[in-house]
């Protein structure tokens, strides 16, 4: 009865706390990418910077979690910073809740992947693209040339520190310490 209930607050409190730090994470780091001196108005979006503190939340929380933080966190992001602009948050929240299911399946299942999180961000954007840009119609080699790869192209500094966050991670499982 009372234990019972006891447990579940207490696990109900963790997750809300997880939560929050995520949410707190996606609101800080691209705070931080405005004192990056070069074009600050684009270093975010190359960075990556809210996939970081998704992927971590991958690692160390549970999927109800991550994705309760990936549908929150950009409003609140663009509510308080003015980034994503309003018609982007859409876009980023359908990204980052992709990008997160299918890191956490990925990374849960084999956490010796180290491209996991690469992968996984590269495929989210390759599907919220494609939604985006349905009306183009059949014309799927310049989709692919014109609109993905410029996008992923725009965004390889970010998917490398992605790379180098998995690769610390999935070490990490090998040698039993996650």
């Amino acid at each position: 009865g009372e234990m019972r209930v006891i447990a579940i607050s207490n696990s109900f409190q963790l997750e809300l706390s997880q939560t929050a730090t995520i949410i707190a994470a996606c609101i800080i780091l691209p705070l931080l990418a405005h004192f990056i001196p070069s074009n600050a108005a684009h270093a975010a979006e190359r960075l990556l910077l809210m996939f970081y503190a998704a992927f971590i939340g991958v690692v160390f929380c549970r999927l109800n979690v991550v994705l309760i933080a990936a549908a929150i966190a950009p409003f609140f992001n663009s509510l308080i910073t003015g980034h994503p602009e309003a018609g982007r948050v859409l876009f980023l929240t359908s990204e980052l809740l992709i990008f997160s299911f299918f890191s956490y399946l990925v990374f849960r299942k084999w956490k010796k992947i180290w491209l996991c999180a690469p992968l996984c961000f590269m495929l989210s954007r390759f599907m919220v693209l494609t939604v985006y840009n349905l009306p183009l119609g059949p014309d799927f080699r310049f989709f692919l040339k014109e609109i993905y790869l410029k996008s992923i192209l725009l965004s390889v500094p970010g998917i490398l520190v992605l790379l180098l966050l998995n690769i610390y991670f999935s070490t990490q499982a090998a040698y039993g310490r996650d």
